[in-house]
């Protein structure tokens, strides 16, 4: 019960903190990379399950905050999946060199981060190009899928590069031992 309690806490102040990040008002470049760097280090402080969590979230967030336009609701869903595949290839990848989220190394931490990113920009891709012109009936304008592809791509690698490079940091300064209990509780593990 105790560690269910700490997991719930660490989200809730992982998730305000993402929430605060879209709400600021800053624009896509500055905002979709703050989100994918939450997302990841939800998943390496927290685990994957919350940070799929928080990843349906954001992207309700964005579309009550006007950062995906109103007109785009149905692609909730799809921007939520493609969070969803975020966290949980970077988690799967950084498992498969066989260390934990929090902390995989530079090399393994680079190829999940970009194995992430890349599954990401693949399901969004399909969802934009594919399954939402088939449920609208119509074809997005282009620009808006370059929003919806391309530009996620970039700031799924920007943000998996920042949130490695800030639990580098919490580690090398033992400041993840904070996220730590008495009991053997690791984080990201």
């Amino acid at each position: 019960m105790v560690k269910r309690s700490k997991v719930l806490a660490r989200l809730s102040l992982l998730a305000a903190l993402t929430v605060a990040g879209q709400a600021a008002g800053l624009p896509q470049p500055f905002t979709g990379p703050f989100v994918n760097a939450m997302l990841l280090v939800t998943v390496a402080l927290v685990g994957w399950i919350p940070a799929v969590g928080l990843g349906c979230i954001t992207p309700v967030v964005a579309l009550l905050r006007g950062l995906l336009p109103a007109g785009l609701g149905l692609a909730v869903p799809v921007i939520a999946l493609g969070n969803g595949l975020l966290v949980s290839a970077y988690a799967a990848m950084a498992r498969l060199w066989g260390r934990p989220p929090a902390y995989p190394g530079a090399l393994a931490g680079t190829v999940a981060v970009a194995g992430a990113a890349l599954a990401k920009y693949l399901w969004l891709t399909l969802g934009v190009k594919v399954l939402l012109p088939f449920v609208l009936g119509a074809k997005l304008p282009p620009s808006l899928v370059l929003v919806l592809t391309t530009w996620q791509l970039f700031t799924a690698l920007a943000g998996g590069f920042a949130a490695l490079a800030f639990c580098a940091v919490l580690v090398r300064t033992g400041l993840l031992s904070l996220w730590r209990s008495e009991e053997g509780e690791e984080a990201g593990c």
